[in-house]
C-alpha cells in the first residue's frame, strides 16, 4: 500500500508514524526511474567496471508531510500519532524475547532501530542523475496521485476537474454564510400559494424576517389565503394574481410555492409584470417550460432565484467543505438511489396523479439527482433505462438506469416509491475517493479503503447524533431547522435583485444543465407531457 513503511492504519481515524516524522521517504516515481534508465543506456560504458547507484527522485518529503499530502489527495482524514523511539525499541526487545522462547529468531529490534535510524536524504543519489546528466522531476504529490487514481478515468483532466468543484463548493458556501436581516427585503413581497409548502418553508421566514414587506397572500382557496395573511402583518388575502394591484407587483418579489405543474405559467405572468421571482422547485416540468420562463426574464431582466434547496443543506455543506480541503480529482461514477413511501401517503392530492405530475422525478427524487447532476455535470446520454408502473397503470412507482455525464463520470439511478422501505443515499466516487451523502438522518462520510463494520458504526454514530441534536432542537434563528437553506436563498436573492444580477448558483441559467439532465430523466421515464392539458387546469 501506499504508506507501507510510513505508517499503519488504526480504527477511528488514527495513523502510527513508522519512524520519525522528519524522516524522509525513499520515493522514486516510475517515470523519472524510466527516464533514468533510459538516459543511462545513452552513456559510454568501459568494460570491467561495475557502478551502483541510489535513484529516488527529486525533494523527498518527509513523513509528516507525506501522511498530510495522502490525506490532501485521498481525503482520508487521520490523527497522525508518532511513537518515541524509546518505548518502540523498548517493545521490540520484549517481543524478541518471547519469541526466542519459542525458538524463534524474528530480529525486530534490529528492524525497528533501523526503521528510526535510516535516513534517505543521506543517500548519494545526486551522483546517478549526475552521471547520466538529466535531472528527477516527480514529487511526493506525483507519487501518490500515481499510486491512488485508478485507470478509469473522467473526460476532464483532474486539475479542471477540481477548479469546476472548488468553484462551486466556494459558491454554496459564500451563500450559506449569508445572514439576513429585516431590511434585505427593500421591495415589496407576494406569496403565491397558501399550501403546505408555504406553510413550512416560507411563511414563518417572511413572519420572522420580513413581517411588514409581505403585500399580499394569493390563493385560489381563499380561505388559505386568508388563514396564511393573517400570520403577516399588513397582507391582503387575494384568490388570484389578476385582483393584484399592479403597482405592487412591478418591482417587487413574487414567492411561487405552488404545486410544480403551475410554476410555468405563474412564473411568465409574473415576470411580464416586471416582479422578482423566488421560485420554488421545480422551476418547470418541461424543457420548453424552463425555456420559456428563461426568455421571459432575460426580457424582463428580473432576478429569478430557484430553490434547489437541497444544495445548502448540512450533509451537502460538509461534501463542499470537504471538496475546497482535498484534491480528489474528478467524478468518475455516482449512484443515487431514492426509495420513498407511497405516493398516494402524500398529503397534496394532486402529487396522487404521478404520471400526469411527473411526481416521482421532478417532486420527490429532483433534490438528489440535481445534485448528483451538479457535481457530475449535464447527463447528455441515457442509457438502460426501465421503468415499472403500478399495477393499475395510474402510477409510476420504479426508474432506473444509467446515464453518462458530460465530463465523462458515469451515474446511476434507482427511484422506488413502491413504500417497501425508506433509504436515500447519493454515492460520489471521485478518482481518489468515494464519498456518500446520507439523508432522513442526515449524514457526510468518506469510505476507507476497506470498509469494515468499525468505520460503519462510527459513521452511524453521527447520524445518531444528528438526529437527537434535530430532535432535541428542531429550530434556530427562530425557524425549522429545514427551512434555514430557503432564509440563506431568501438573502441571497434579495442582494442580487437590488443589483440587477443573477443569483449565483441558483439562477435559471446557472440551473440550465441540471434542468435538462431532469427533464431528459422525466422524458425518459414518462413519454412526452401534456403541457395543454395542464394548462387548461391552471386556468
Amino acid at each position: 500500500g501506499v504508506l507501507s513503511g510510513i505508517a499503519v492504519r488504526l480504527p477511528f481515524g488514527v495513523r502510527v508514524g513508522l519512524g520519525r516524522p522528519g524522516q524522509r521517504v525513499p520515493l522514486l516515481h516510475v517515470d523519472d526511474l524510466t527516464r533514468g534508465l533510459v538516459a543511462l543506456l545513452r552513456t559510454n560504458t568501459a568494460p570491467g567496471i561495475v557502478r551502483i547507484f541510489d535513484v529516488t527522485s527529486a525533494d523527498l518529503a518527509s513523513k509528516q508531510e507525506f501522511l498530510k499530502e495522502y490525506s490532501r489527495l485521498s481525503g482520508q482524514d487521520f490523527r497522525q500519532v508518532w511513537v518515541p523511539p524509546l518505548i518502540v525499541m523498548a517493545g521490540a526487545r520484549v517481543l524478541d524475547a518471547a519469541f526466542s522462547l519459542r525458538g524463534d529468531r524474528r530480529n525486530i529490534a534490529y528492524k525497528t532501530r533501523r526503521l528510526y535510524g535510516f535516513e534517505p536524504r543521506d543517500l548519494p543519489n545526486d551522483k546517478f542523475w549526475e552521471h547520466v546528466a538529466d535531472r528527477p522531476a516527480a514529487t511526493a504529490r506525483d507519487c501518490i496521485v500515481s499510486v491512488l487514481t485508478p485507470e478509469r478515468r473522467p473526460a476532464l483532466p483532474s486539475a479542471e476537474a477540481r477548479d469546476r468543484l472548488r468553484s462551486i463548493a466556494e459558491t454554496m458556501l459564500r451563500i450559506d454564510a449569508l445572514k439576513v436581516q429585516p431590511a434585505d427585503a427593500l421591495a415589496d413581497i407576494v406569496l403565491v400559494g397558501a399550501g403546505r409548502i408555504a406553510w413550512e418553508m416560507h411563511i414563518p421566514i417572511l413572519k420572522h424576517f420580513f413581517p411588514s414587506s409581505v403585500k399580499a397572500v394569493v390563493d385560489a382557496d381563499l380561505h388559505a389565503a386568508q388563514k396564511a395573511a393573517a400570520e403577516l402583518e399588513g397582507a391582503k388575502a387575494l384568490s388570484s394574481i389578476q385582483a393584484l394591484d399592479g403597482d405592487v407587483l412591478q418591482g417587487s418579489t413574487a414567492v411561487i410555492a405552488t404545486p410544480g405543474f403551475t410554476h410555468c405559467a405563474i412564473a411568465q405572468q409574473l415576470l411580464e409584470c416586471q416582479t422578482h421571482l423566488l421560485l420554488e422547485k421545480p422551476a418547470a416540468l418541461t424543457a420548453q417550460g424552463f425555456e420559456a420562463i428563461r426568455d421571459a426574464a432575460h426580457c424582463s431582466g428580473r432576478a429569478v432565484t430557484v430553490f434547489q434547496n437541497y444544495r445548502l443543506r448540512p450533509n451537502v455543506l460538509k461534501l463542499w467543505r470537504f471538496l475546497i480541503a482535498h484534491d480528489v480529482g474528478g467524478l468518475v461514477k455516482a449512484s443515487v438511489v431514492f426509495h420513498s413511501d407511497r405516493v398516494v401517503t402524500e398529503r397534496a392530492r394532486w402529487s396522487h396523479e404521478e404520471k400526469r405530475n411527473r411526481v416521482m422525478v421532478m417532486e420527490l427524487g429532483i433534490h438528489f439527482l440535481d445534485l448528483a447532476c451538479l457535481v457530475a455535470g449535464e447527463l447528455t446520454e441515457l442509457q438502460h433505462v426501465r421503468v415499472v408502473d403500478s399495477d393499475d397503470g395510474e402510477s409510476t412507482v420504479s426508474a432506473t438506469g444509467i446515464a453518462r455525464a458530460e465530463f465523462g463520470a458515469e451515474v446511476y439511478f434507482d427511484l422506488d416509491i413502491s413504500g417497501n422501505s425508506r433509504r436515500t443515499q447519493i454515492t460520489l466516487q471521485f478518482e481518489r475517493c468515494t464519498c456518500v451523502l446520507d439523508f432522513f438522518p442526515e449524514g457526510f462520510r468518506v469510505l476507507p479503503e476497506q470498509v469494515t463494520p468499525i468505520p460503519d458504526i462510527a459513521a452511524a454514530l453521527k447520524r445518531l447524533g444528528t438526529l437527537a441534536g434535530d430532535k432535541l432542537r428542531s429550530t434556530r434563528q427562530g425557524i425549522h431547522k429545514r427551512a434555514l437553506p430557503h432564509l440563506a436563498l431568501y438573502r441571497h436573492h434579495f442582494i442580487n435583485a437590488e443589483r440587477r444580477q443573477p443569483s449565483a448558483g441558483f439562477s435559471l441559467d446557472e440551473l440550465a444543465p441540471t434542468m435538462r439532465s431532469l427533464f431528459r430523466i422525466g422524458d425518459a421515464v414518462y413519454g412526452e407531457y401534456d403541457e395543454r392539458a395542464q394548462l387548461r387546469d391552471i386556468r
